[in-house]
């Protein structure tokens, strides 16, 4: 696990100090400036959405993330404050709109309509989404019957007749985007967390061109090659050059996203969408249940005959990595578009192993996985608003940072003045009343302790 670091070096601006580190001012007379504590009130306002990819292979990765989902839940609401939560699941289906793919392909797919699932009970106010909310001294008021986690376990099991062409980033988008039969799901006084599980690489089209059947037929020599999921990645992804060509067998390096494709949609559109939607970086969360980004390797498919990009990393029954294709757990491909993603959305975002594996049940297990992001979220999902603003500065201004000092359960934090975690900094948030300051914490590998103190210079 790995929460992506802060990009951006951030300058601490002392009050009234000299560059000689001896904290007087120009006069010789007054002392370093004094610091006050500030209020940080914590708003636990929180819209979750979870990708996942519901295609062929998928079955024993959706029970995991099932089996998941208690400790996920205790982590996300343990701790006595308020908890006001929307959990809904969308499918990577968007369909090809009459391009190749099969009748699991057919028009728009799901189309990014939020799911409860056949077979789930239904929500009591006929919506898609979960509603929970605590309020201080523990008084629920939801909208579903039995646990939080029963449901969620079941609403997570979207089954395996999906696409094969997923775009699990472009249904996303139109998840978030969708007011009609979505309505209600996102809020504007919400902070927003996107949760993907899956086992390839995103495929989400600017042209469904790319999923035609082709009038000469759909051969490896033709214009966009066989029809297979290898068109994501050939067309989707920019490796080092390679004499033999894109279509060459053997292994490739430094594969980024292909933010030039005439066929995938940049990475960075999703970035921006997310930030745009809730005002900043601050207000977003990303993590994605997904494989690595290397190694990197195009061959043949076993008893297919057709160009693939070998799996990254692979889970049998028994923990190991020799059984045959069709017979593994978890086979997974380089998730390249959605690591890109998290390094885009950085100090915000998180990368777990989808190959993870339990020996005492010899199953895939990701509750650890689960608990990880939920106690982030927990930590950092909400907004962080100042009671008070602690120096006067330009709002618009990522740049100078006031004076202050953070601890976390008594352990100081830093300031983000280099490219390390954990560090905090401050961020322009009009959502807070007053201040319009938030802190914005990058935990980096840290657990966080949840007591927070911020003293600044007022």
């Amino acid at each position: 696990m790995q929460w992506k670091v802060l990009l951006a070096a951030l300058a601490i601006a002392g009050c009234g100090g000299d560059d000689d580190g001896s904290g007087d001012t120009a006069d010789g007379d007054a002392g370093p400036p004094e610091l006050v504590d500030v209020e940080v009130m914590t708003t636990r306002s929180l819209d979750v959405l979870f990708v996942v990819d519901d295609s062929a292979t998928m079955r024993q990765e959706q029970q995991a993330l099932a089996a998941g989902f208690p400790a996920f839940v205790d982590a996300l609401t343990g701790g006595d404050e308020v908890v006001d939560l929307h959990i809904g699941f969308v499918s990577s289906n968007l369909g090809t709109e009459g391009g190749g793919g099969g009748e699991s392909c057919a028009g728009l797919g799901d189309d990014g309509h939020l799911l409860v699932g056949e077979g789930c009970p239904a929500l009591t106010d006929g919506a898609h989404f979960v509603s929970h909310r605590v309020d201080v001294g523990g008084a629920a008021v939801v909208n579903y019957t039995g646990e939080l986690s029963d449901q969620l376990m079941c609403m997570a099991q979207l089954g395996t007749s999906g696409c094969g062409f997923e775009q699990h980033l472009g249904s996303m988008q139109r998840a978030l985007m969708n007011t009609d039969q979505n309505a209600g799901f996102v809020r504007d006084d919400a902070n927003l967390a996107v949760i993907v599980l899956a086992d390839e690489d995103d495929c989400s089209a600017s042209d469904l061109g790319l999923f035609a059947l082709q009038p000469g037929g759909d051969t490896r020599d033709s214009e966009l090659g066989e029809l297979s999921s290898f068109r994501c990645f050939e067309f989707g992804v920019a490796c080092a050059e390679d004499a033999d060509g894109e279509r060459a067998i053997g292994s490739r390096t430094d594969c980024v996203p292909d933010d030039d494709s005439a066929y995938i949609e940049p990475v960075a559109t999703y970035a921006d969408f997310l930030t745009s939607l809730k005002g900043g970086a601050h207000r977003v969360a990303y993590a994605a249940i997904v494989g690595d980004i290397a190694p990197v390797a195009v061959g043949l498919e076993p008893g297919q005959d057709r160009l693939w990009v070998e799996p990254q990393c692979k889970v049998c029954p028994d923990g190991s990595d020799t059984c045959s294709t069709g017979s593994e757990l978890v086979a997974a491909f380089p998730a390249i578009r959605f690591n890109a993603l998290a390094d885009r959305l950085a100090g915000r975002s998180e990368v777990e192993n989808i190959c993870s594996y339990g020996p005492d049940a010899q199953a895939l297990d990701y509750t650890e996985s689960l608990a990880r992001v939920g106690e982030r979220l927990r930590a950092d999902g909400g907004t962080h608003c100042l009671a008070s603003a602690p120096a006067d500065r330009d709002p618009d201004s990522e740049g100078l940072q006031p004076l202050c000092e953070l601890t976390d359960g008594g352990d100081a934090i830093p300031a983000c003045t280099e490219l390390s975690a954990p560090c905090w900094y401050l961020a322009y948030a009009p959502e807070c009343e007053g201040s319009q300051e938030a802190l914005v914490i990058d935990r980096g590998d840290s657990a966080p302790a949840g007591d927070l103190a911020l003293r600044c210079a007022l």
